[in-house]
């Protein structure tokens, strides 16, 4: 069982959703009107006196309502949403949840100022006023303004990129809509990723949490959707609350003073100095024993996130969080997986046999730059250095020299083989 008490996800439930979304496409395909209807409704309404104004994101929403005249966009029930009005019944339907993102075409689209058409762009000042809308088995059980970006790094340039959904309070959003967007059991959250699916019927974040899971890792709270703009279908995305302080961090920790240093995103200046702090350590004590390491660093979280990322071949590692309490001398460091998409992409090692495949080098990017980038193991110089220079591939290369870690290590590998990710798990 998933965190919750609920079901693992399995292929047959994703199987029948990608189903359901391509029967769903066919009869959407007039839809958009629907949209115009919803954002006319909205027209002449009493505007909130007093507009808030938060730098940038402040004058958006005031863009926004010189866009749309005197409209009410605090007020209202999720049934008058935009987001709700646009979709068709018949769409509705489905084992999996369905999410509506609704916004004005020219804040997607204009040439100067869509957030589509200028993809790159990042910050507060890209962020657009939108609404959202999700159904489960047909019932309507999120309405909400929201902040809506693009998300990601790279995946920004495929076809159908990913979104970021704030949950503001100058949108009079609540972080408890945040949170039920991504499930009935899940905490408050201020801000929600809706990540695209990289490969058509390939879900991999779905599975490597499952999987992190199963070896007892803590992940994000995730769900698949299938996910419309504006009333056209966008296909399969995963809905994760973001990996920050402010929110995994704090439902996780509590009211204990933590450190949170998360890779490839923001992170608080007290997080990093005691993330170097670590670095400083592991330098001026190389090579470490698996003893010693053991004094700083959770050994059997690290061994279990880094086999997670060999198992599910992971190219993109090299981001998540490493976390640790800080009220207690014999804390900790520790690490959980984040945005794991580009898992199980095996193009570049399917021809080798099984005891050739580079599983390992996944992590210790050990052999020649031909044969990691024909493997797919290295896409580019920027994506080499982030990886080589990440301190859980430093400081497993330093523990593989220990033969203490050694026979540790051949004797979870083996035991996780045997007994936790068996034919039965899958």
């Amino acid at each position: 069982m998933s965190e919750g008490g609920r079901a693992p996800f399995t292929p047959a439930v994703v199987i029948a959703g990608a189903l359901t979304a391509f029967f769903a496409a066919g009869v959407l395909v007039d839809r958009l009107s629907y949209f115009d209807d919803a954002r006319d409704t909205l027209r002449g309404q009493a505007g909130p006196a007093g507009m808030p104004n938060d730098g940038n994101i402040g004058r958006a929403v005031a863009r926004a309502l010189e866009r749309f005249g005197a409209m009410d966009i605090f007020g209202g029930v999720p049934e008058a949403l935009p987001s709700t009005l646009v979709m068709s019944p018949e769409a509705l339907g489905g084992p999996l949840p369905v999410l509506s993102i609704a916004a004005d075409d020219d804040y997607l689209n204009d040439p100067e100022t869509g957030i589509l058409t200028n993809i790159l762009k990042t910050g507060s000042e890209w962020e657009r006023l939108a609404s959202v809308s999700l159904w489960e088995e047909g019932e309507l059980v999120v309405g909400s303004r929201v902040g809506l970006r693009i998300h990601g790094d790279t995946s920004r340039l495929l076809r159908n990129p990913s979104f970021r959904l704030h949950f503001r309070p100058l949108y009079r959003a609540t972080r408890l809509a945040g949170g039920r967007m991504l499930g009935p059991e899940a905490a408050p959250a201020s801000v929600v990723v809706v990540h695209v699916v990289r490969y058509e019927g390939h879900y991999p974040n779905i599975f490597v949490f499952e999987i992190a899971r199963r070896l007892g890792l803590p992940t994000v709270v995730f769900r698949p959707a299938r996910v419309y703009l504006n009333g056209q279908p966008r296909g399969i995305y995963v809905l994760t609350e973001r990996l920050m302080p402010d929110g995994w961090g704090r439902t996780y920790f509590g009211d204990t003073d933590f450190f949170m240093y998360v890779y490839k995103s923001e992170t608080t200046r007290r997080s990093r100095e005691a993330h170097a702090e670590l670095f400083a350590w592991l330098a001026e004590n190389e090579p470490v024993t698996m003893e010693q390491a053991s004094e700083h660093v959770d050994v059997a979280n690290l061994t279990r996130h880094l086999f997670t990322v060999m198992f599910c071949f992971t190219t993109d590692w090299a981001q998540g969080a490493s976390m640790l309490e800080a009220d207690h001398a014999d804390s900790k460091w520790f690490w959980m997986h984040w945005d794991m998409d580009q898992s199980f992409d095996l193009r570049g090692i399917v021809a080798l046999e099984p005891w050739q495949q580079p599983f390992f080098e996944l992590v210790t990017l050990q052999g020649t730059r031909d044969e990691l980038q024909a493997y797919g193991i290295v896409t580019d110089d920027r994506h080499d250095a982030r990886h080589r220079g990440d301190i859980r591939r430093i400081l497993f290369l330093q523990l593989l020299r220990d033969p203490e870690y050694w026979r540790y290590f051949i004797r979870f590998v083996t035991d996780t083989l045997n007994h936790e990710l068996t034919p039965a798990f899958f």
